[in-house]
């Protein structure tokens, strides 16, 4: 840390707890305290001024918090950084004058009683305070006399406007009191204003008979209050009620104006920023309410699915849009939790939603509610998620309830999404229905294998196989009982086929009346040209 031209001695129990404070660039306590910056004196004063403090420049031409009472950085009551300079006096600081007279020097006194404008007062040589203070030599003398060591006496010179300053009668009364700036009204009064080269001019009010005035004041140093006897009292450079010329007063807005280089620069008070940069209008911004400058210059508080504020220069939010919420109490991220559609947070920070087998939370609207796995389903309502694909009360697309076995013991169930039965043990399901594939004439032996027999007869399924009982003069023909005299196909026998044009009649194939000729396996109107009469031919069964 570069050395400092004042101690800062701020009192409060904050800064007693926080030990000593340390100085930036800037100037202020630490440059985590953000007061804003001036462009103007080409500073970025981000530090912070305790009141009464006030801003001084530093070595680095930047600025530092002043808060002692210090003469040699102008008082804390002044606005000028300047070191107290009184003619003819060293200084002190008082609180509410500033800089005023600790001592005089000798043979020189405060006669007028204004301890800020030094000593003024001669006692050897002022003819109007004549060794002390009040004591006029043309009252205790007679007019025109003058003081010499502290004692009155005549005036050798006349006219009276002149004096014999050197003490040598052989040139006579050679110094013009009214003009001349080492003897100006009277022998031996040094025209010294302070920051000016002086002059001496006849008062106007006649008595004293001249004053010193500024003839040109130092650089960087202005006379504003029109007071000769200050001088040049005000540092152009340094002091921000005159920054640059008289009348040019800076802005101190909620903060400490400096001025550094002629410039204005700005120190903001605790919890204020001068965050757009503009010297005119002060730290215009109070950082502990500004929602674009929360706390310091820049940082604006986020306004994520909500109304950010700024409580005591810390982002807060002030409330969040429908359906959202700051349920990690992080104003950073503003409202960020979703409570139309977060499980988690579901319509309230504090609502989670509960999960259920085979599925998962779900919230929709604020309102708790679940979602299955793949082949899982609500079936409409509720929180249970069904196998559509096996349970039998909820199977399929259509959460259908499948129906029980048509006929048999058994039970519905559902297979790969499909209603179909369970059947008891030794019954099969066949369709909609549970039979035993060993007794069942409809069934038998395999679904849809049904023991049938004709002519009478009857057929049963003795296990798993069809067995037919035929009546008298009826044959088993293949398990079906058959009329052997009769049956084209079972002839007399099984499997005996009468061939064309026959048909079985008493057991026997024999020839249809149109075809009256038996040809071994068929019958037609002739078997070969023998048959026919008449000369005619035997062609495809028939005589031509």
């Amino acid at each position: 840390m570069r050395r400092l031209s004042a101690i800062l001695l701020l009192a409060g129990t904050a800064l007693g707890a926080a030990g000593a404070c340390s100085v930036e660039k800037a100037g202020g306590l630490s440059a985590s305290e953000d007061g804003g910056g001036g462009s103007d004196a080409g500073q970025s004063v981000t530090s912070s001024c305790f009141p009464p403090s006030k801003a001084c420049p530093d070595e680095a031409g930047g600025l530092i918090c002043v808060s002692s009472n210090d003469p040699q950085s102008g008082c804390k009551a002044s606005t000028s950084c300047a070191p107290c300079v009184l003619p003819h006096a060293s200084a002190k600081c008082e609180d509410v004058k500033g800089c005023i007279v600790d001592h005089c020097d000798t043979d020189w006194s405060d006669c007028n009683g204004d301890p800020t404008d030094g000593c003024e007062t001669s006692l050897g040589a002022d003819p109007m305070n004549c060794g002390a203070c009040g004591t006029d030599c043309a009252v205790t003398k007679a007019p025109g006399a003058v003081c010499i060591d502290g004692a009155c006496a005549d005036n050798p010179c006349s006219p009276p406007t002149n004096g014999n300053c050197d003490k040598d009668p052989s040139n006579g009364c050679e110094i013009d009191l009214l003009a001349d700036p080492k003897n100006c009204s009277f022998c031996g009064n040094v025209c010294n204003l302070p920051h000016a080269s002086s002059a001496c001019e006849a008062n106007p009010s006649g008595y004293p008979i001249a004053r010193c005035v500024v003839q040109k004041c130092d650089d960087g140093w202005a006379d504003c209050d029109g007071n000769p006897a200050n001088g040049c009292e005000s540092s152009a450079s340094t002091d921000p009620s005159s920054c640059g010329g008289c009348g040019k007063k800076c802005n101190s807005t909620n903060g400490v104006a400096g001025c550094v280089a002629g410039k204005c620069d700005l120190i903001c008070n605790p919890g204020f920023g001068n965050c757009d940069n503009n010297i005119d209008n002060g730290c215009e911004t109070d950082l502990n309410a500004h929602v674009s400058n929360c706390g310091s210059c820049g940082n604006a508080c986020p306004s994520a699915n909500g109304t950010p504020t700024c409580v005591a220069g810390k982002c807060a939010t002030g409330g969040c849009s429908t359906g959202y919420a700051d349920c990690d109490g992080n104003p950073a991220n503003g409202c960020e939790t979703g409570t139309t559609t977060d499980p988690s947070h579901c319509g309230t920070c504090t609502t989670v939603c509960p999960g259920t087998p085979n599925g998962f939370p779900t919230c929709a609207g604020g309102a708790c509610g679940v979602g299955c796995s793949p082949g899982f389903s609500t079936c409409g309502a509720g929180t249970t998620c069904f196998d559509t694909t096996v349970d039998p009360q909820h199977c399929g697309a259509g959460c259908k309830a499948c129906p029980p076995p048509t006929a048999g013991n058994g039970s519905p169930a559902c297979a790969g999404g499909n209603c179909t039965i369970a059947c008891a043990q030794g019954l099969s399901p066949c369709g909609t229905a549970c039979v035993d594939l060993k007794a069942d004439s409809a069934n038998c032996g395999v679904c849809g294998k049904v023991c049938s027999a004709a002519s009478g007869g009857t057929s049963t399924c003795v296990n798993g196989a069809c067995d037919v009982t035929c009546p008298p003069n009826v044959a088993e023909c293949n398990n079906q009982c058959v009329d052997v005299f009769n049956d084209s196909s079972n002839c007399g026998q099984c499997g005996k086929k009468c061939g064309t044009n026959q048909s079985c009649s008493g057991g026997s194939c024999v020839c249809h009346w149109l075809f009256p000729k038996n040809c071994g396996s068929y019958c037609a109107g002739c078997c070969n040209h023998g048959d026919c009469s008449g000369g005619k031919k035997c062609y495809l069964g028939a005589c031509w």
